[in-house]
């Protein structure tokens, strides 16, 4: 049996070359979980540092008026997810100071070599899925 997910959104966020229409399947699920689910559509060929801080103003926006989108958000539960280049946007706004509960980072690609200096500075849980075998294994966990 799950834990109670209501009031939790999921903030989704796309790689390269790619789109929140991606995601909607995901999306999807999540709310036929009883979540919230947004699936958000930034520059989708970086520049991801850049991407990570648009994601810390859109949480924080999110944060402070959570009736946009209804009266059971809390904003004591956002997580963000990140695919590929996604995944390290959703570091650097985990490091830049996203107030989210934690992340999610879905083979998440290396932006540049500022990376371990985000990833060090990240006080928040994060899981780290590696899911596509054709994908080189994560790298720089030791700075998690």
């Amino acid at each position: 049996m799950l834990k109670d997910l209501s009031g939790n959104l999921v903030i989704i966020l796309h790689g390269f070359n790619s789109s929140k229409e991606d995601h909607t399947y995901q999306a999807m699920h999540l709310t036929s979980l009883g979540m919230h689910s947004l699936s958000l559509q930034l520059p989708n060929k970086g520049p991801w540092v850049s991407n990570g801080r648009t994601l810390v103003k859109i949480v924080q926006f999110i944060y402070r008026w959570p009736e946009i989108f209804d009266n059971h958000v809390a904003v004591s539960k956002i997580v963000l997810l990140g695919h590929s280049f996604g995944g390290a946007a959703v570091a650097v706004a985990l490091a830049e100071g996203a107030p989210a509960t934690g992340a999610i980072l879905l083979d998440p690609a290396a932006i540049s070599r500022e990376l371990p200096a985000y990833l060090s500075r990240i006080k928040r849980p994060m899981l780290i899925l590696g899911a596509d075998e054709h994908v080189s294994p994560a790298r720089n966990l030791d700075y998690c």
